[in-house]
């Protein structure tokens, strides 16, 4: 990886281009539905506010234009000065009776939502009721008359200017009162039986409020179930709970004291889109659900594969090819990268095996080369004190020598000879020393002290030799005589357990120059006179590893090596 560079995961990548492209038409589209509900939601409140404003409208022309008409019979109907200046006979206020009453008949004609009309004369003590024709009397009437004596009869009573709401026995009227002198001519509109724009609408379930400050005369019941009072607002607003809502516009009377309000359930704004809306909204709710949908497809089309192929790298990487296993991919460029994946796995396989068997062949030839090396070497040493006994005409010990020495070659040609037990070499040093006995006029002694436990502990051959040959060879001592001893012992070094083996000998040691190439330019004595050590280090380090032998030389009162090996589990 390259320094002072970033790296990206690839499945984070992909997911931010997806997301960039994305998101961006998922707010386009949110906006936009927003914007087309926000306009549906806009024209149902002004159709609601047109129909109210209708409603409003005729109501308005129709309170005008009675108020015009009772005006006019009050002005201009000399019945009505005769009740409240003349001074006329109980026959002449019964005709004048009759001619009023029967043009507030005539008067209530054109108005349907009229309920009737009431002439009061409380000095002549007139009292009379007429109701429209398109409003047969009702089973209140007498109720309704009363109520009214009782009205303008009270000392607090004044007239208002305006149609003004009452109540009686739990009917709601809109009332015109219009007089003086105590002689009224009174208009009554019974608000329940109005007749409302929507009701000529289909589906219809609009509420129509007739209210002020001092309470509701239409709609109390639907406006308690819904639980929240009107606000008198003069904008558009919501009320009720989440599962009752309405829609509430509200509108002010000119000729009255009352506010009428229009609700409306609140209805699904879906069930209002026009066709083309509704798909343009179905396609935004598909691409929401594409999201994760896409992102289920994207994990098990790309990412569980790349996964894969990661895993399958990393196992490269941590040199667990044998454990790689050929996936199945359905894709096809991840096919084309897993073959061309496994054809490197099984190359790479191939190649490990080559290199193994390479390697192998390698120490193979090297322990043969080394063990050559040592051979004649020492068949040339035998061979030379059979020369010297053959002059000395020791014909004896020539005998015992090559009977010693047919052990020998029977060792050393025996079919595998490179790697040996223990007891094993220490028996072939045993019959070197004793081959020297017979060749030598001042023969060595030996003693070795090796663990039992330690007999079958596997060794290259004739390496022990080689050093027990050394002081032989450079160590003798005519004074004393040569004194080889051979120590060997399992010892615990770190918490870690090793073969100590050591060699030493009286003789004259190592000189200065031997000594320091042996312990730190060991390479240097190849071709030179210690070459048999340098094959014995070789050997001991193919055989057991480099970092599992440590070999010491010193002079301790003659030649001493020592050798370390470490013992493995395997």
């Amino acid at each position: 990886m390259t320094k002072g560079k970033r790296v990206y995961s690839i499945k984070k990548q992909v997911l931010k281009i997806l997301m960039g492209m994305l998101i961006p038409v998922l707010i386009f589209l949110f906006f936009l539905n927003w914007f087309v509900l926000g306009e549906l939601e806009h024209k149902i409140v002004e159709a609601n506010e047109n129909i109210l404003y209708l409603q409003c409208e005729n109501m308005e022309k129709m309170l005008e234009s009675i108020d015009n008409a009772m005006v006019s019979i009050i002005t201009e109907r000399p019945a009505f000065y005769s009740l409240l200046y003349g001074k006329s006979t109980e026959f002449e206020d019964y005709i004048n009776t009759y001619e009023l009453t029967d043009d507030m008949q005539k008067m209530m004609y054109p108005y349907y939502d009229m309920t009737a009309c009431v002439l009061i004369s409380e000095p002549k003590e007139i009292y009379r009721i007429k109701y429209n024709i398109y409003n047969p009397e009702s089973e209140i009437g007498n109720e309704l008359l009363n109520a009214l004596k009782e009205l303008v009869a009270d000392q607090n009573f004044k007239m208002k200017n305006k149609w003004s709401p009452v109540t009686i026995n739990g009917r709601s009227y809109l009332v015109r009162i219009m007089g003086h002198m105590k002689t009224y001519i009174i208009g009554i509109i019974d608000l329940n039986r109005l007749v409302l724009i929507q009701n000529n609408l289909k589906n219809n379930e609009a509420i129509t409020v007739f209210y002020n400050g001092d309470g509701y005369y239409t709609g109390a019941k639907q406006i308690s179930d819904i639980g929240v009072d009107l606000q008198q607002k003069d904008t558009y607003y919501y009320i009720g709970k989440y599962y009752n809502r309405y829609l509430v516009v509200e509108s002010e009377f000119n000729h009255s004291t009352l506010r009428v309000a229009y609700l409306t359930p609140k209805v699904a704004l879906i069930e209002n889109l026009s066709s083309g809306h509704i798909i343009l909204l179905g396609i935004s709710i598909m691409m929401l659900l594409t999201l994760p949908i896409g992102y289920h497809l994207l994990k098990k089309i790309f990412f569980r594969p790349l996964d894969s192929l990661v895993g399958t790298m990393e196992q490269i990487r941590d040199k667990d090819i044998d454990m790689v296993l050929k996936e199945e991919y359905r894709e096809v460029e991840f096919q084309k990268v897993e073959t061309a994946l496994y054809s490197m796995v099984l190359e790479i396989r191939n190649l490990k095996i080559d290199s193994y068997e390479k390697q192998l062949q390698l120490n193979h030839t090297r322990l043969r080369y080394y063990q050559e090396q040592i051979k004649p070497h020492f068949y040339l040493n035998i061979l030379k004190n059979i020369y010297g006994m053959v002059g000395e005409k020791q014909y004896d010990n020539i005998q015992a020598l090559i009977i010693l020495l047919s052990n020998h070659l029977r060792y050393m040609m025996q079919e595998e000879p490179m790697i040996v037990s223990l007891d094993k070499e220490i028996q072939f040093i045993r019959n070197y020393i004793e081959l020297q006995y017979v060749c030598m006029k001042y023969p060595p002694k030996c003693v070795i002290e090796c663990d039992a436990e330690l007999n079958e502990f596997k060794i290259p051959a004739i390496s022990l030799l080689t050093f027990v040959e050394n002081s032989v060879k450079y160590g003798m001592n005519k004074e004393t005589g040569l004194q080889i001893n051979v120590q060997i012992h399992k010892m615990i070094v770190e918490n870690e357990q090793h073969i100590y083996i050591s060699i030493s000998d009286n003789g004259q040691g190592y000189d200065s120059k031997t000594l320091r190439k042996l312990n730190f330019d060991i390479e240097s004595l190849i071709g030179k006179g210690h070459r048999g050590i340098y094959n014995v280090v070789q050997r001991y380090n193919l055989q057991f590893g480099k970092e599992n032998v440590i070999f010491a030389y010193s002079n301790y009162k003659g030649a001493f090596t020592e050798i370390f090996i470490k013992i493995r589990e395997e």
